[in-house]
């Protein structure tokens, strides 16, 4: 479906328009069927930095949550994600915990209910979000008071409780290189889609007070920024 509204709005720009774009999976999606060699006018960076990413996160939710038992994991179509299914409950029961995936359709109003419904069901200790959604799902995991980590340090900001992913600035710097690039006469399509090296993990203090949480001062110190 991503695939689709890409071809849709790329469509109404021009097929020459070049594109620099974060993305957060381009090869799962179908956007690119090359990240060395994206081919036709799409560049730029994903933030989807190996399936490996998400036994790091679920080890940080861990130390953050060390009595959690069962780990929700949720996105949205989950169907079209098999790598990154399989990455998160490989990574879950490594840590011997239970784990249970829910998949909404789209971050719409209606889905956000029945996943709140199907969470209040299954009543996991904490939940890993994948990519896909917006503000609305960190509003639901404050809603029931369920520990949350994010793929990138936005939801923090929204009052999640914590997010490991790549770095804001590391990002940057590659998008302004590719645009620099592409101005210079680089065809983007011959320009490879940069998958990030450097990593943050952000917390946020505020979020785990109110859900009754002391952070270790061993996970406060290895993260990069601490919301107060």
């Amino acid at each position: 479906m991503l695939a689709r509204i890409f071809r849709t709005w790329t469509g109404t720009l021009g097929t020459n328009t070049p594109i620099v774009a974060t993305m957060s999976d381009p090869l799962e999606t179908g956007m690119v069927q090359s990240l060395a060699r994206p081919g036709g006018y799409l560049t730029g960076v994903s933030e989807d930095a190996g399936i490996e990413i998400w036994g790091k996160r679920l080890q940080l939710l861990k130390e953050a949550v060390p009595s959690m038992a069962t780990l929700a994991y949720v996105g949205v179509q989950l169907a079209r994600m098999g790598a990154t299914r399989q990455a998160v409950e490989s990574a879950a029961r490594r840590l011997g915990l239970s784990v249970i995936g829910v998949s909404v359709e789209e971050p719409s109003p209606a889905e956000y209910r029945r996943l709140s419904a199907a969470l209040v069901e299954q009543t996991p200790d904490t939940i890993a979000v994948t990519n896909g959604f917006g503000a609305g799902i960190v509003q639901l995991a404050t809603k029931q008071r369920l520990p949350a980590i994010y793929t990138t340090r936005a939801y923090v900001d929204f009052g999640g409780l914590m997010a490991y992913g790549s770095d804001r600035a590391e990002t940057a710097r590659q998008i302004a290189n590719d645009v620099h690039q592409i101005f210079g006469g680089i065809k983007p399509g011959d320009t490879p889609i940069y998958q990030p090296t450097k990593f943050e993990l952000v917390m946020n203090l505020r979020t785990a007070k109110a859900l009754g949480l002391t952070l270790p001062q061993s996970l406060l110190a290895f993260a990069d920024e601490v919301i107060e």
